[in-house]
């Protein structure tokens, strides 16, 4: 019981650390794209490609967002493969 519940601790902890990366560096990259912008409209352009400020975009500066968000999944994905090399090096 106490090893499960280690297992789903670790996966939820994970989660949170990728959550975490993914929002840091997604928001970083979207807001050199367009600088003049409210956090909360960079924030709603991180929901994804049906929010309004993404629609509001030029054609241009959406596939740099897309680009950025893409670059933040990437550094988010390297978490899980740096915890995986740690658990399988344990």
């Amino acid at each position: 019981m106490l090893s499960t519940s280690a297992q789903a601790l670790g996966i939820v902890i994970f989660f949170s650390i990728m959550g975490s990366v993914f929002q840091n560096r997604a928001f970083a990259g979207v807001s050199t794209v367009v600088p003049n912008v409210n956090a909360q409209d960079i924030h709603q352009a991180l929901t994804g490609t049906s929010s309004s400020f993404f629609q509001s975009l030029e054609e241009g500066k959406r596939a740099a967002v897309i680009s950025a968000v893409m670059s933040a999944m990437s550094s988010a994905w390297a978490v899980v493969l740096a915890g995986g090399a740690c658990s399988f090096l344990l």
